[in-house]
């Protein structure tokens, strides 16, 4: 191995491990329907939250100053953007269905 693929495997390794997170679970319209309002209250907050985190870590990877003869570090970073993105479109989700459920009971 070279040091441009050594390098380049140290990178992609760093990006994706450091930047991987668990998967977002679909809405759960029992577990929603069930909440509190105040329940619901926590949960739109909490979801907020995580949607701001994905989006400054989305904009953080995206703004990182890669060499660009590190071979596939392009595509590697374009691949841990698309995650963030489906994460916070995922969050979004979520939150619309929280916002709606709270809408509809609480006062």
């Amino acid at each position: 191995m070279n040091i441009q693929s050594v390098a380049a495997l140290f990178l992609v390794s760093a990006c994706i491990g450091g930047c991987a997170s668990p998967r977002i679970a679909p809405v759960d319209v029992a577990a929603i329907e069930s909440m509190t309002c105040t329940q619901l209250n926590a949960e739109i907050g909490s979801t907020a939250a995580q949607i701001s985190s994905a989006a400054i870590r989305r904009g953080n990877i995206r703004n990182r100053n890669i060499p660009s003869w590190v071979p596939g570090a392009d595509k590697a970073v374009s691949l841990i953007v698309e995650r963030r993105t489906a994460q916070i479109e995922s969050l979004q989700a979520s939150q619309t269905a929280l916002t709606a459920a709270r809408n509809r009971r609480c006062t």
